[in-house]
């Protein structure tokens, strides 16, 4: 049932729904909480039992922390995603520390019963260009109020984590990182995080985190998609 995801189908269920959103005066709702339901509704609209369908499930290891959808077969996790919103916020430290917490939530499951883990962010067009895919420094960002006509290549914080091409990979160096801004974040995880009483785990980090990039909305400067989308399988 799960096995053959049309996953460009599913971004772009994301865009679209959130540029319905917007149309009917809605926007205001916008957020990563919304993100669940164009995807709950996709599964559902390809045959997935709704029952299958969890929104807030209980993370399996960590206290009092959750997954914001899963998917389930024969009461087991088989999928699960995490979800963003790319906005201003998403090039400030809190954000950055904030995404990488989900990729860790999302990675401490992949070798628990073949669980596939995801990440997707979704954003308006220039928000979802300038302070995630190419994040410049803080004085550009503030005078930043338009878009080039040529699309940027990627730069900045979250390229270290992300690649935006199709089927590319990106290995984040978690244990041979020297860099403050990013050393800060990783070793900041476990004074936020605690495990679960009788869940064997040990509380340490990876010494590496490969990311990716399963599809990505596309790019177009002439006639852009209000909204896009990108989804990354961890692991």
């Amino acid at each position: 049932m799960l096995k053959n995801i049309n996953f460009s189908s599913l971004i772009n269920s994301v865009s679209y729904w959130l540029c319905f959103q917007e149309k009917i005066g809605r926007k205001f709702m916008i957020n990563e909480s919304s993100l669940k339901y164009p995807i709950a509704d996709f599964f559902t609209n390809h045959h997935f039992p709704v029952d299958n369908i969890e929104l807030e499930f209980n993370h399996p290891i960590f206290k009092k922390r959750s997954i914001d959808i899963v998917l389930k077969e024969k009461n087991e996790l088989k999928i699960v995603f995490e979800l963003k919103i790319a906005s201003y916020s998403t090039s400030q430290k809190k954000e950055k520390k904030r995404i990488f917490n989900d990729l860790m939530r999302l990675y401490v499951l992949t070798n628990k019963d073949n669980i596939k883990t995801y990440f997707i962010i979704s954003g308006y067009y220039e928000d979802f260009l300038t302070y995630f895919r190419s994040i410049e420094n803080r004085k550009e960002l503030a005078q930043s109020n338009s878009l080039d006509d040529n699309i940027k290549e990627p730069s900045g914080f979250y390229t270290k984590w992300f690649s935006f091409k199709k089927e590319e990979e990106t290995i984040i160096d978690i244990e041979k990182e020297k860099e403050v801004e990013y050393r800060t974040v990783y070793d900041n995880f476990y004074k936020e995080y605690k495990i679960k009483k009788d869940v064997d785990f040990t509380e340490k980090l990876p010494q590496k985190i490969t990311t990716k990039c399963v599809d990505v909305s596309p790019l177009s400067t002439e006639s852009p998609l209000p909204y896009l989308t990108a989804i990354w399988e961890i692991y």
